[in-house]
């Protein structure tokens, strides 16, 4: 078969990746489309092989977290073998991971270097913006891939071509022309932007790319923030950022103390690059890598102008300047963008001026949000957790302020840990003071999104991700979801920690729970839930569950202390009237305990039939549990209340801690330091074999067990109507029974916590 003669082949290569990756991998790459065109301007025969633009280019799943983005690397490798160069270049992006030895990079090197044993290979930069750049040690990369003749750093359109030609100007490689292993440094001075040749894709097929980029997007297991849909390229507007916050990489070889460079491209060259592409790919939409995009308004006015002159779509994934985003760019940018993305990084003022040293005032961000959600725009707001410097209060600032901003301006918080990328002041730092262990620098992309690396005297990683978690809790109950209705205040027992034990012992009318019912489903809701007292004793609950099932209610509660359901065909009316949920409430292993709590004799003995009846009855549509509530009798036989209860053929089990409402006396309730290690107990015993949830527990008590936790976060999602017609937020209403204490301040989870419950005497 004959070859492809050519004096340079470019590889853009397969990439291996985790499923949890950063950044735009498949926008990898446009360093190599800028590298390719210088050299072919200065007259060099060029080919681009690149992973992502083949017929058969896509997403490859490894295992479970892992895939190969591009062509399989074998078949790739066949292509390379399709070449004749004279010297081979690879696009050596971030995505290689250059700071460590990449097992599957060696794979294609060595593949390569087999194919073309006698022909120089180069690793070159490429510019790639707001990507992450990684620095690396050059001496290491030639320990890790004897392959490699030369590498080229940094801003490399001036340097390459020099090389090439200082390589290939006699000719064919002989022997002593040059001496390989040596590095050659590009500078951002020597790269005038309007001077470079448009960057090189006609040397791909852009039509294939652009199928790989919808493909990949379909295939990819979680959704992108930012469309691929249509003929999409990558481009940059401007290099390099003016501004030295602490975990920035965007100006790459600059020395320390040394002015950072901020370079545009003209309008007038964007215009003939645009139209180029238009003209030549037919490109619909063009994603900009910009790091600092929007810092000159008027600029940045007349760029959207022109792209909607050229009747473009655009995104700008690195987002903007907060306080440079102007309600005209918004209307300018109506249609033609997907998401606004802005980077407030935290909600500490300290944290922005000492520690991250990013010279903007909390308050634009909040500007920013505001008329985003006034013109009606998705935004995404950035935020980095996990400091050197930075107290747990001080990130509570940024989780509320993030969730402030979800739930004032619908703006989906992104929350990121910080992240010593090598390169960086922040790697710098936390090398000096050991705050990290290099062995971890596997893959940035995990230590972004969920395995924080920084660990300092006032925080662990560990407590960085409960943190990032308890957002997750907030963001999450936005909205009503469930309302409880306290049917009835009537009981047949009367607990000793009854919440609602000091309320008049009346039923709600039946017309007022069916307005309610009415009300709620009208609002969205979907979950309904009847409560009590005892709500199998109002004469209309078959009535009242009949109608709620009519309303298209998804979930339908009943809560009960199931002493009726001890008549198997009460019980059989009960599992079949169209409910969806049973929650039985039982407080101990024996008669003596159970009763001393539910003040009635007999009590053990009808409940306890009454599971047994639930159990046989119930189709399996029902979620069956059993809820018991921890006193000072009880909570030192929780593992007998457990097996009791396992035995009589539970499988779902909701141990709850008093709240301070209705009969609830301090004289009753346990220290919660000595539930714990019974708790904790039970739930090794059991959490294979049963489902295990408890309530009403702050969740700094249970550290590792978190899973296990019903935060009181999730009740801001319910409200509850009393038998009185009153309605209350129901996490509001519990967090009147809290009180802050002093560990609280710098308690991970204080933001989603009201505090420890306090009770009356």
């Amino acid at each position: 078969m004959n070859r492809i003669s050519v004096d340079v082949l470019y590889l853009n290569l397969p990439l291996l990746l985790h499923r949890f990756f950063i950044d735009y991998p498949y926008f990898a790459n446009l360093g190599v489309m800028h590298n390719a065109a210088v050299l072919e301007q200065k007259g060099w025969k060029t080919a681009v092989l690149d992973a992502f633009a083949q017929e058969a280019s896509g997403v490859t799943m490894v295992d479970e977290d892992h895939l190969v983005m591009g062509l399989p690397v074998q078949e790739f490798l066949a292509l390379v073998g399709d070449f004749e160069p004279r010297v081979i270049v690879v696009g050596f992006s971030p995505f290689l991971h250059p700071h460590r030895k990449n097992p599957f990079f060696s794979e294609i090197l060595a593949g390569i270097r087999e194919t073309h044993p006698d022909v120089p290979i180069f690793l070159a930069d490429g510019y790639f913006s707001g990507m992450h750049y990684i620095d690396y040690s050059p001496e290491k990369i030639f320990e890790y891939y004897p392959s490699v003749d030369f590498i080229l750093r940094y801003e490399t359109e001036k340097v390459l071509p020099e090389l090439v030609e200082r390589i290939l100007k006699n000719g064919e490689m002989g022997d002593g022309r040059w001496e390989t292993g040596k590095v050659v440094y590009g500078r951002a001075s020597d790269i005038e932007l309007d001077a470079l040749p448009f960057a090189a894709w006609h040397l791909i097929d852009v039509d294939r790319y652009a199928a790989f980029l919808k493909r990949m997007a379909e295939q990819l297991s979680r959704p992108l923030l930012f469309s691929l849909s249509g003929a999409t390229l990558p481009a940059v507007t401007s290099r390099g950022c003016v501004f030295d916050c602490i975990f920035c990489t965007k100006n790459p070889g600059a020395s320390d103390g040394e002015k950072k460079l901020y370079r545009i491209h003209s309008l007038e060259y964007l215009e003939r690059y645009f139209n180029w592409l238009k003209k030549q790919f037919s490109v619909e939409k063009i994603v900009f890598l910009d790091g600092l995009v929007n810092i000159n308004t008027q600029r940045f006015t007349d760029l959207l102008k022109l792209l909607n002159r050229l009747d473009l779509h655009y995104d700008f994934p690195n987002g903007f300047r907060a306080d440079k985003l102007r309600r005209e760019h918004l209307e300018l940018m109506r249609g033609r963008i997907d998401t606004v993305s802005i980077s407030a990084e935290s909600g500490s003022q300290r944290v922005l001026n000492e520690i991250v040293k990013k010279k903007l005032n909390i308050a634009d961000i909040d500007a920013a949000a505001k008329i985003c959600a006034e013109e009606k725009f998705k935004l995404l707001i950035h935020y980095i957790i996990g400091f050197p410097g930075e107290r747990i209060s001080e990130m509570h600032e940024t989780i509320n302020h993030a969730y402030r901003m979800h739930n004032e301006y619908d703006a989906l918080p992104s929350v990121q840990f910080a992240t010593p990328l090598p390169g960086s002041p922040l790697y710098k730092l936390c090398a000096e003071k050991k705050y990290i262990d290099n062995e971890q620098l596997e893959d940035f992309s995990l230590c972004f999104s969920h395995q924080p690396i920084v660990r300092t005297d006032t925080f662990t990683p560990e407590d960085l991700k409960r943190l990032k978690h308890a957002l997750n809790l907030k963001t999450e109950i936005a909205e009503t979801r469930k309302v409880i209705i306290n049917v009835t205040y009537k009981c047949s027992n009367q607990c000793v920690f009854c919440a609602v034990g000091d309320r008049a012992k009346e039923n709600m009318d039946t017309e007022k729970i069916i307005g309610f019912l009415d009300e709620a489903r009208e609002r969205g809701v979907i979950l309904i839930d009847f409560d009590g007292g005892e709500p199998t004793i109002h004469p209309d609950i078959f009535d009242i569950i009949e109608y709620a099932n009519y309303l298209g209610f998804e979930r339908i509660t009943i809560t009960t202390n199931g002493r009726r359901l001890a008549d198997r065909n009460f019980a059989a009316r009960i599992v079949l009237s169209g409910i969806t949920d049973l929650l039985i409430s039982l407080h101990g292993h024996t008669p003596g305990i159970h009763e001393v709590l539910t003040r009635e004799a007999g009590s053990f003995a009808e409940t306890t039939q009454g599971i047994r009846n639930a159990v046989r009855l119930c189709p399996p549509r029902i979620d069956l549990a059993v809820n018991t509530t921890l006193t000072k009798v009880n909570y030192a036989h929780l593992p007998s209340f457990a097996d009791l209860v396992y035995s009589l053929g539970i499988r779902k089990l909701n141990v709850q801690f008093i709240t301070p409402f209705g009969s609830a006396t301090a004289d009753i309730v346990p220290d919660p330091n000595d539930v714990i290690p019974v708790l904790r107990s039970v739930i090794d015993s059991y959490r294979d074999r049963m489902k295990i949830s408890v309530v009403n527990l702050p969740l700094c008590y249970l550290p590792d067990y978190e899973d296990f936790l019903v935060s009181d976060i999730y009740k801001g999602e319910r409200n509850m109507i009393f038998v009185s017609g009153q309605k209350v937020n129901l996490a509001d209403y519990l967090s009147g029974g809290r009180v802050r204490i002093e560990r609280c301040r710098e308690c991970v989870y204080a933001v989603v916590c009201e505090g420890v419950y306090k009770f009356k005497d």
